[in-house]
C-alpha cells in the first residue's frame, strides 16, 4: 500500500495519501480506532530519510444498533 520505495525522492502529499490508505484498510477491516503516524530518521551527511510507520490498532468495533 506504501508506494515510495528506497532511493525515491520524499514526497510528503504521496506519504500523506499512501498513510491514509493503509488507515482506511484497516478502518475497513473493523478496527475504527487505527494510529498511523510515521516516524523519521533523517541521515544528512546521505541526504536521506528513513520512514517507519507503526501501526497500532484498538479492539475491533461493532455496530449494534442503527437507527
Amino acid at each position: 500500500m506504501i508506494h515510495a520505495e528506497s532511493g525515491d525522492y520524499f514526497n510528503r502529499a504521496e506519504l500523506i495519501k499512501d498513510l491514509q490508505a493503509v488507515r482506511t484498510l484497516y478502518r475497513d477491516a473493523g478496527f475504527a480506532n487505527v494510529e498511523a503516524e510515521p516516524e523519521t530518521e533523517l541521515d544528512p551527511v546521505h541526504e536521506r530519510v528513513d520512514i517507519i510507520v507503526p501501526i497500532k490498532r484498538g479492539p475491533p468495533v461493532y455496530i449494534e444498533r442503527i437507527e
